[in-house]
């Protein structure tokens, strides 16, 4: 998915993406985060299997137009 994300980056189909990271300071709490570089992608592979709520990134999209939602599809 990582790999997909970054195509989708590079060739201008999305402007952000939102996406679940752990917590550095609490390893075992996951939290939504909106990434706007092609780096930032990196924090949010692999899956994680917590519900989180992605709706509190809404006012942080700005002036992106074009944004991807990563998901686990059992959720």
């Amino acid at each position: 998915m990582t790999s997909l994300l970054k195509y989708l980056f590079e060739s201008g189909v999305i402007d952000a993406v939102f996406t679940v990271r752990m917590n550095s300071e609490y390893p075992f709490t996951a939290y939504p985060f909106l990434a706007k570089k092609i780096d930032e992608l990196e924090e949010g592979k692999q899956s994680k299997y917590q519900p989180v709520m992605v709706n509190r990134l809404l006012q942080d999209i700005g002036d992106c137009r074009k944004v991807a939602v990563v998901g686990l599809p059992c959720h």
